[in-house]
């Protein structure tokens, strides 16, 4: 089973989680809560799911605008059984969204979040990139 954080209106988990706070999403579009399939509210730094749950948590554009983005990973490795798949920008940008609190190349990257834990954990700079297994 698949958990998306963050799925905003084009979700891609069987569960799929966002803000509680906000009814605006990428774009300046609503969120369309009621179209999305097995939309659940929830905290990113507290997510209503019992550890070890889900096969793969993914984020797609997410911890860019996290204030605590380590706590955040931290949620999704212990929700997770197998793999975190995060993708985030290779840039900084300020738009719709708001501005980017955070931006990381690889390096950067894997640095940061230096093994929260043994999960596999990988990052993808570009959702059209390949997928990087770095711990």
């Amino acid at each position: 089973m698949r958990l998306d954080i963050g799925c905003g209106n084009t979700p891609s988990g069987d569960i799929n989680v966002d803000l509680p706070k906000s009814d605006r999403h990428r774009g300046g579009r609503k969120l369309m809560v009621k179209m999305i399939p097995n939309f659940a509210y929830g905290s990113t730094y507290n997510l209503p799911f019992c550890d070890n749950v889900f096969d793969e948590v993914v984020s797609y554009h997410l911890l860019e605008h996290m204030e605590v983005p380590l706590a955040v990973l931290k949620e999704m490795v212990c929700v997770s059984k197998d793999a975190v798949t995060v993708v985030v920008p290779a840039f900084a940008f300020r738009g719709e969204c708001g501005e980017h609190l955070h931006t990381w190349g690889e390096v950067v990257f894997s640095t940061y979040f230096a093994r929260p834990d043994s999960k596999m954990l990988k990052y993808l700079p570009d959702a059209s990139e390949k997928s990087k297994e770095i711990f």
